[in-house]
């Protein structure tokens, strides 16, 4: 397993829609669907509070590392 916290689409960054994919699988789960994941380590890199539930805190510290990543202050 080689990837970085919170970027979900695996495409090499944390940003906005990694915390916006984050966001729409928790409502679907919230509202009784089954989603689909891409891959097989999607909810690890989802799940950055490492609290086995892939939610809106998880969405919010993407963001919050987002911006760290913006500033220069990149933490894996």
């Amino acid at each position: 397993m080689d990837y970085l916290h919170g970027d979900v689409n695996n495409d090499g960054e944390r940003n906005a829609i990694d915390a916006a994919e984050v966001l729409v699988y928790a409502a679907a789960i919230g509202s009784g669907a089954a989603p689909e994941v891409p891959d097989e380590y999607w909810l690890d890199r989802a799940d950055v509070t490492f609290d086995d539930d892939v939610n809106s805190l998880d969405a919010a510290e993407i963001l919050y590392l987002a911006a760290l990543d913006g500033a220069g202050g990149a933490v894996g």
